[in-house]
């Protein structure tokens, strides 16, 4: 990941919710496939007759409906582990920052609390918690931009 500016850390970071409830949606669609499957005897896509099919699959219903479903599993569990691959970089990044910031990124961009009530949580005054969260994004695009300095 590279950062040009403050506003790129902001938007990676507010990704996290998004990403999140997408995650979480997959995982819920996964289980359902699952479910789906073992009422039906957790059934697979086989072919039973031994011969080759052509490249257009098959006319049997069961058949493609079965692979259809093992398709979309493969497409949840794909979904999400890229989802949770972002949602621990954005992690990461706020674990990266000093301690006493960390908890003004998390509650914000992770928990979705406005700042106000960040403020409150901390607890410490507004301005204070805008200063921590400048300073927090500063460290980031600053130790990124050395990262990737010494790496070019």
């Amino acid at each position: 990941m590279q950062f040009n500016d403050i506003s790129e850390i902001k938007d990676f970071f507010n990704e996290y919710k998004i990403l999140n409830n997408i995650a979480k949606s997959s995982l819920m669609k996964y289980k359902e496939l699952q479910e789906l499957k073992s009422t039906t005897g957790g059934i697979r896509a086989v072919n039973i007759d031994g011969l080759p099919k052509a490249s257009g699959g098959t006319s049997d219903p069961v058949y493609n409906m079965v692979k259809e479903i093992e398709e979309l599993e493969k497409q949840y569990i794909e979904d999400v582990t890229k989802k949770l691959k972002k949602l621990g970089e954005i992690e990461h990044l706020i674990s990266c920052c000093d301690e006493d910031c960390q908890p003004v990124l998390s509650y914000h961009y992770i928990n979705g609390l406005p700042w106000e009530e960040v403020a409150e949580t901390v607890p410490c005054s507004i301005r204070t918690v805008h200063n921590k969260h400048s300073a927090a994004l500063q460290k980031i695009l600053s130790l990124h931009c050395f990262a990737h300095s010494k790496s070019v």
